[in-house]
């Protein structure tokens, strides 16, 4: 195995994108397939020209030495078909762009115009969310909602979203065996 030639910058720790509210732009969207067969919308932002992070995503994308290099993931957000998630983001996008409407009629028959969602404007909120990966604990910034983007710099930074650690089991520290072994103990027996 040979070193990389890029091996000192993977070294250091990327930039995170600041927490709070930024003005960003739709650079992708399509229909995909969930992992459970449901259908998807699925978006790729960037921060706008006028964010105080301009382009931020598009410059982690092509700083990428991968081959295919691959959207930031804490830029991409995924919405199921029916989810409240989905209809917030539609609104937050309807309200940045005036004028512009997701759905193509506003009934229950309504299509989501996907392609048309490519260049709009919408608010994104990023706040830290806590993960783990291979026993590590680490935090991230990730979208935590959408907004109209006239307000998006003024949203407080949000609560810090923590990893749901598991509570023990009190029945795990029964010993089964040593229970098992006093049959004598046993109404049934």
């Amino acid at each position: 195995m040979r070193r990389t030639e890029h091996y000192d910058e993977y070294l250091q720790t990327p930039e995170k994108i600041n927490l709070g509210g930024h003005k960003c732009i739709i650079k992708s969207a399509s229909i995909q397939t969930s992992s459970n067969n449901k259908e998807m919308l699925v978006i790729q932002l960037d921060t706008d020209l006028e964010d105080s992070q301009p382009q931020f995503f598009m410059e982690q994308y092509t700083k990428d030495t991968r081959i295919p290099k691959k959207w930031p993931n804490n830029a991409i957000s995924r919405f199921t078909e029916g989810s409240p998630f989905l209809a917030r983001f539609c609104a937050a996008v309807e309200e940045s762009n005036p004028g512009f409407k997701c759905w193509s009629s506003d009934d229950a028959n309504g299509l989501l115009k996907v392609n048309e969602l490519i260049d709009k404007k919408v608010g994104a909120v990023f706040g830290e969310i806590e993960d783990e990966y291979n026993g590590r604990l680490f935090t991230k910034h990730e979208i935590r909602y959408f907004c109209n983007v006239e307000n998006a710099l003024s949203k407080e930074v949000p609560k810090k979203k923590e990893l749901i650690k598991a509570t023990p089991d009190p029945l795990n520290d029964i010993n089964w065996q040593e229970l098992a072994d006093d049959v004598d103990g046993l109404p049934f027996n």
